[in-house]
């Protein structure tokens, strides 16, 4: 699939279009964290039952990125982008619409599926239609949305039920997004430029990639998202089938065709670094604002519209430091990561100490001091991220590069919310007594572990700058000569 070319102009209103959807779904996420108490009450639902409201909405969607990603880049991104948008839709509508937990949870499966479509053809258009700076800016961009969304999320759904009780609040966080998806797809028709897509001559699906690839992915994360005996055993089927599509791709790109996923891509190191920082990252990262709300309620007794009011300086930092790096990060997106994760450690630091001087009588509300800081290093270090870890990646193979990056978030995601919980109600629950101290004691166990993690992150980062300033180094020592253009390393049979 060739590049279109399209005015600067078209392209801004492109970013505008797809960063709508990219805003609905992270919205639908925070604000549905902070709103399941309230979802159970109302329902009358068990608390297993419950789990499924968040655990059925991240299975569905990680199972489909790499997949639906593929789909894209062989019949179009901005088709896959309007199916995915019109079933997140609908599936918002069945939500607020819902009477019993049951359906509840079969339509957030919906939402997963249709945000599990439509994702990684965000990140397949932006590698189509932008280039150089212009990509850096453009995932700027998206990093703003990310930071806005999070942030506001919490404090929207807070809203809601305030205004409207905690009976029907909860459903109008759901059914908000019907008319956002409805714009969303009309604005898709008038302004993606979809007949201009080319499909790929051959339109080779890999369906057999695909299924074992979706199994595989299903009993990495399953077992981190739900409580049933056995699950432990998954992991090890889940390894081995991953081996088993690692050899099937192979064998499949070696016959002459088109592998679902071209494992050259990993054979780029801005892109298998960026997924290795990622890895780790994320391990972390999309635990630190679950446990800080975790704090604040169960040691301060603070309401949720209070936790997200907390929070909200951080996603003011994320979107402040996304567009910042946004703009440089070009031409020093290694170097924004590595210092972008130092700084984190330091911040996460900084919050521990803040969550003890909350026993000693200094108000909560403090912690939003080095939260602020936590979500300037997380927007400068999102962006930077994105950018680098897609920056060789063929404008082709974009929309499939991008379901893999999201899949190693949404799989370490997954699995870092899960230890750290576990780490937390382990010591909290260890104690005869549900006080303050407890709970603080608690938030600074588990929160070491996302230092930890964060700090491995940096260390691998920090491997990728030293690397590439070591190249830098060679090749400003060796002869003058025209810069050959980079290239998709040839394909290796095997």
């Amino acid at each position: 699939m060739a590049t279109i070319g399209a005015s600067v102009r078209n392209r801004k209103t492109i970013l505008a279009v797809i960063l709508i959807g990219l805003a609905m779904t992270l919205l639908q996420v925070s604000s549905v964290n902070n709103l399941l108490p309230i979802m159970s009450k109302s329902l009358e639902a068990s608390t297993s039952s419950s789990q499924w409201v968040l655990s059925g909405y991240a299975l569905a969607t990680g199972i489909l990125l790499v997949s639906s990603g593929r789909l894209g880049d062989l019949f179009g991104q901005g088709r896959l982008f309007v199916i995915g948008l019109t079933i997140f839709g609908l599936g918002s509508l069945g939500c607020g619409l819902a009477w019993n937990a049951g359906f509840l949870n079969l339509m957030r499966i919906v939402q997963g599926l249709g945000a599990g479509v439509y994702s990684p053809q965000i990140f397949g258009i932006i590698q189509r239609y932008f280039k150089g700076r212009d990509r850096a800016r453009a995932f700027g961009y998206v990093g703003l949305v990310v930071a806005v969304s999070v942030a506001t999320g919490p404090v929207m759904s807070g809203a809601l039920v305030a205004w409207l009780g905690e009976g029907t609040g909860w459903r109008w966080s759901f059914l908000v997004n019907v008319p956002v998806a409805a714009a969303g797809v009309v604005a898709s028709f008038a302004f993606l430029p979809m007949r201009r897509e080319r499909r790929d001559g051959t339109l080779d699906i890999d369906p057999l990639g695909m299924s074992i690839l979706v199994l595989a992915v299903v009993g990495l994360m399953l077992p981190f998202l739900t409580a049933f005996r056995w699950k432990w055993f998954l992991l090890p089927l889940a390894a081995g089938l991953g081996w088993a599509w690692v050899r099937w791709e192979r064998h499949y790109g070696a016959a002459g065709r088109s592998p679902m996923v071209d494992l050259r891509l990993f054979r780029l190191r801005s892109f298998s670094y960026g997924i290795c920082v990622t890895l780790f990252m994320f391990l972390g990262s999309s635990s630190v604002f679950a446990l800080v709300a975790l704090f604040l309620q169960k040691g301060l007794e603070t309401s949720p519209l209070q936790v997200g009011l907390i929070c909200l300086p951080s996603g003011i930092g994320s979107g402040i430091g996304a567009l910042w790096a946004g703009r440089h990060t070009y031409e020093d997106g290694a170097r924004i990561q590595a210092r972008s994760l130092a700084a984190c450690v330091i911040a996460l630091l900084l919050s521990t100490l803040t969550a003890w001087g909350t026993t000693r009588g200094i108000p909560g509300a403090l912690m939003a001091v080095p939260l602020a800081f936590v979500g300037l290093s997380f927007g400068l270090m999102g962006s930077a991220n994105t950018t680098e870890t897609l920056r060789d990646v063929p404008p082709e193979q974009g929309a499939t590069a991008g379901g893999a990056y999201q899949t190693a978030q949404r799989v370490t995601t997954a699995i870092g919310n899960a230890v750290v919980t576990a780490v937390f109600f382990s010591i909290a629950r260890g104690h005869s007594t549900q006080s303050l101290t407890t709970v603080f004691h608690a938030y600074a166990a588990a929160n070491a572990v996302i230092i930890a993690v964060i700090a491995a992150s940096f260390a691998v980062a920090f491997r990728y700058l030293a690397n590439r300033n070591a190249q830098a180094n060679r090749e400003a020592s060796a002869k003058p000569k025209k810069a050959a253009p980079r290239e998709f390393p040839p394909r290796v049979r095997h």
